[in-house]
């Protein structure tokens, strides 16, 4: 090579000097965001370290707002094409921060590492905090049409009914207001039921104006995966619910109930709580789905007879923008009549209920019987074989067909009984 064409690093850091004793402003510090950038590290003689310090302000000198920190997902993204990029794509790869630290490098004359330039990215995109959502959201403006009342029935052929609607206006603002205040209390899941192949999770896709902010997961919430895929997304389908039958079941009532999730992220050092952002769309084939009774309020199952994806991608922005409206006026997102055709849909009957039942109605109205007597008389059981899992299923059975519970004298004592 033609030793005249190599520029060397004196060379460019001459060039440094030279241009900041004639005015050059490029390399001066502008403030970024609320906090100063800061001022550039220089040696005795005046050349540019290599630290990341130095890549910090020179991004907020040149590069303001090329970079910012996505508080949905907690990472730092573009959000500006950077010129060592060909073209604009929000995620930052590793690849990312060796073009910075080259770029920079070029720029400022000194010999930046990809570690410096990571370390840079981080620091600077934390001074630049967004939100997504909210921005999305912000930006909406209600035209005054009602309409979040009756989705459910427009984009799913949902029956109208006062408790259809409540689960259809409740869900949208409790989406709203998950993502406004991050961690609040939304323990509730709409359960979309409806025959396979109908359409129902690239219905569910469409809600979201960004398709990163929408996920779906078959895992358990028995593993730590499935807290990690929650990072970043807002909409969260958890399709086939019947694989979440037995064992699964009480996980998935926890992590409904969960304000905050707290893990160790893959490749961090440290565990951190993140603050729930966003909310549950279950989706299943079947018409009995859920074996616990003690769970129903948690879910809002609605039977589907079609689906109307291009309804939900035409209003989507108005759906959204009414449930803002409606949210910032106070309205809550966590009463649902508590209907008979609330607990049927959400409950699948057990082997055992005819026979308890049968059991009860030979009893007059008023009568008192125990768990155990149901036990043993109705079902066949044995003293040794009754454990407290028989009793909760058998309570359960009479709890969800609205029997009594009390607690008499009983046979000389004190005792809890159902009434027949």
């Amino acid at each position: 090579m033609d030793s005249g064409s190599v520029v060397s690093m004196k060379d460019k850091n001459s060039k440094f000097r030279d241009a900041l004793k004639g005015g050059d402003k490029r390399p001066s510090a502008q403030p970024v965001g609320e906090q100063p950038a800061g001022s550039y590290r220089l040696t005795d003689t005046g050349q540019m370290k290599p630290l990341s310090q130095n890549i910090v302000v020179y991004l907020g000198a040149v590069l303001p707002n090329a970079l910012g920190w996505d508080m949905l997902s907690d990472q730092p993204v573009w959000r500006q094409k950077p010129p060592f990029l060909p073209e604009y794509r929000a995620e930052i790869h590793d690849q990312d921060a060796s073009e910075l630290a080259f770029w920079a490098s070029d720029q400022l004359g000194s010999d930046f590492k990809t570690a410096q330039a990571l370390e840079a990215i981080q620091v600077h995109s934390k001074r630049k905090p967004f939100h997504p959502v909210q921005e999305y959201l912000s930006g909406l403006r209600w035209d005054g049409t009602p309409r979040i009342d009756h989705w459910l029935s427009d984009a799913f052929g949902v029956a109208p009914s006062d408790y259809h609607r409540a689960v259809a206006r409740s869900f949208l603002i409790a989406a709203v207001a998950r993502c406004m205040t991050p961690g609040c209390q939304v323990d509730t899941m709409l359960v979309l039921m409806g025959d396979q192949g109908l359409g129902k999770t690239s219905a569910v896709r469409e809600l979201a104006p960004d398709f990163g902010m929408y996920a779906e997961t078959t895992e358990s919430p028995a593993n730590k995966d499935f807290y990690q895929a929650l990072r970043g997304k807002w909409i969260v389908e958890i399709g086939e619910l019947h694989s979440f039958r037995n064992a699964d079941w009480t996980k998935i009532k926890q992590m409904l109930s969960a304000k905050v999730d707290t893990y160790r992220p893959s490749y961090g050092h440290f565990t951190k709580d993140f603050p729930r952002q966003c909310v549950f769309i279950g989706t299943t084939n079947d018409d009995q789905w859920n074996r616990d009774p003690t769970g129903a309020r948690r879910f809002w199952p609605v039977k589907c007879l079609e689906v109307n994806r291009d309804y939900i991608r035409q209003q989507r922005d108005q759906l959204w923008a009414e449930a803002v409206e409606r949210h910032q006026k106070g309205e809550g997102w966590w009463t649902i009549p508590d209907t008979e055709e609330h607990t049927q849909a959400v409950y699948e009957s057990d082997p055992w209920e005819e026979p308890v039942l049968n059991f009860m109605a030979k009893y007059p109205k008023g009568n008192y019987v125990t768990v155990r007597q149901i036990l043993i008389d109705a079902l066949g059981f044995t003293d040794e074989k009754i454990g407290q899992r028989e009793n909760m299923r058998a309570a359960s059975i009479l709890k969800n067909k609205k029997f009594t519970h009390k607690r008499v004298t009983y046979n000389g004592a004190q005792r809890w009984v159902w009434v027949t």
